[in-house]
């Protein structure tokens, strides 16, 4: 289970989307939200569920260059199979 994605930005303002991998597939992307902040925390609704997840991060200026510095997963958890199987 994924909580909460920290996103360092240093300029330009980022719009962050998710997908996961999980037992029925990969998801769609779907939007996290958008940021400009240098220090921001997302956090990601519940059905963030599953082995794998993938971003997708795209900012568009023509001021100036966006630049990203990072992000940190942070706050995981750990679900049974069964449990996942019978929240979805």
């Amino acid at each position: 289970k994924f909580n909460e994605l920290r996103v360092y930005v240093e300029q330009g303002q980022w719009s962050v989307e998710w997908r996961v991998e999980n037992e029925f597939g990969i998801t769609a992307y779907k939007p996290l939200g958008k940021t400009e902040r240098s220090n921001h925390v997302f956090t990601f609704p519940a059905d963030a569920q599953g082995w794998r997840i993938g971003f997708r991060f795209s900012a568009v200026s023509p001021a100036h260059t966006p630049i990203l510095n990072g992000f940190i997963i942070e706050n995981t958890g750990v679900e049974s199979r069964k449990s996942y199987a019978t929240s979805r």
